[in-house]
This record gives C-alpha cells, structure tokens and sequence, in this order.
C-alpha cells in the first residue's frame, strides 16, 4: 500500500472529490456542463476509484480523477445519446404503424 493512501480517510477523499467537482463547474467545463448533476456525481465517484487503485502519489491521485472523470463522463454521454436515438427511433416505427393502419382502414 502507498503511504499517501494511509492519510486518505473517506472524508477527505469525499472533500477532494467535491474539489473537483467546484473546479469543473465553475471553470465552465463543457461535457461537466453537458451532463446532468447526478451523472456528473457517479462519473467523479468512478473516476475516483479507479484512480485510487492505480495512482502512486496523492498528486497523481488527483489528476487521474481529472482523466478518468472526463473518460467516464463522455461514456456516459454516449450512452445517453444513443438511448434516446433508440427511443426515437421506436417512436417513429410506431407512429409508422399507427399511420400505415390508419390508412389502410380507411381503404376499408
């Protein structure tokens, strides 16, 4: 185990982690911006967890948070994105249907 890791109580990693999440908002960090509050939150904590697996200075520590909460921001984003692409796109078949039914009762 690392030393810096020893000093790391769950408050102080919680303390760093609001840090952060101040520094991406009010620097006007697009995707920070882009995302929703609670996606925001859950990418920060991930971020922070791989990054306290894999830093071995408390420096490093806190610019992995950086990386990997932008990394798991944009996947996020992603998700999202294509989600509502799938839910369009079903809305449309439906509305497809519904008009091809429409139609054909009317030939009725």
């Amino acid at each position: 185990m690392f030393p810096w890791r020893q000093e790391l109580s769950r408050e102080r990693r919680l303390f760093v982690l609001q840090r952060i999440r101040l520094i991406l908002i009010s620097g006007r960090c697009s995707w920070a911006q882009a995302i929703p509050s609670i996606d925001l939150h859950a990418s920060l904590v991930a971020a922070e967890r791989r990054a306290y697996d894999h830093a071995r200075t408390f420096d490093s520590y806190v610019c992995l948070i950086f990386t990997f909460a932008s990394d798991e921001a944009r996947r996020r984003l992603q998700h999202q994105q294509r989600q509502q692409q799938m839910q369009e796109r079903e809305v449309r078949e439906v509305r497809s249907d519904l008009s091809s039914d429409v139609s054909e009762n009317a030939q009725l």
